[in-house]
Order: structure tokens, then C-alpha cells, then sequence
């Protein structure tokens, strides 16, 4: 299953409480729905999972996962942090490495 950072965990709590969203809130990952782009992943602010989705929380952080994204992110971290202009940045580690692509 998906691990969050503690670092990855504050941004998810920090952008779904400052959304105006009900407290079901939570970031969700799914396949990209661009056809440019079939292997990626994108990133939604929704008010509760679908569902399907696979639920993984984490000190008041909650992710959503689509189930095929769940397949593709079972044996990964979730990484985050905000950049010098307040923007929320993800990247999706493998549980046995130390870098990877960002989300």
C-alpha cells in the first residue's frame, strides 16, 4: 500500500483544510486522463473517494487512490512539500530508493 511522508501528509492536510471542503475531503491520484500522456498520474482536490477508491490516511491527510493507480502505487511513498511560491509539489518514491519522478 501507498506510504505517506510526514512531509507528504502536511501538505495533503494543510491544501484540503484551507479548500473550504467538508472534512471527507482528500487529495485523489488516478491514471491521467490525457491520451498524450496514458502512463502518468494526476492529482485531484475532491470532496470524498469514489467508491472504489483505496483509502490511505496518514495525521489528518487523507489520499484517495483509483484502483489501477492503487495497483501502480502499492509499493511506493508519497513524498511532498510546497515550493517558494506556496504551490503544493508530490513525488511518488519507490519504498526501497531515495528519488524518483514527480507526480
Amino acid at each position: 500500500m501507498l506510504a505517506l511522508t510526514p512531509a507528504a501528509a502536511e501538505v495533503v492536510s494543510t491544501i484540503t483544510s484551507a479548500s473550504g471542503m467538508p472534512n471527507t475531503a482528500g487529495l485523489r491520484i488516478a491514471p491521467t486522463r490525457n491520451a498524450e500522456q496514458a502512463d502518468g498520474l494526476e492529482l485531484e482536490l475532491v470532496p470524498a473517494p469514489a467508491q472504489q477508491d483505496q483509502i490511505v490516511s496518514g495525521t489528518g491527510a487523507r489520499v484517495f487512490l483509483e484502483p489501477q493507480a492503487a495497483a501502480y502505487l502499492a509499493d511506493k511513498v508519497l513524498d511532498g512539500g510546497m515550493d517558494d511560491k506556496g504551490r503544493a509539489r508530490f513525488t511518488v518514491i519507490p519504498q526501497a530508493d531515495n528519488g524518483a519522478p514527480t507526480v
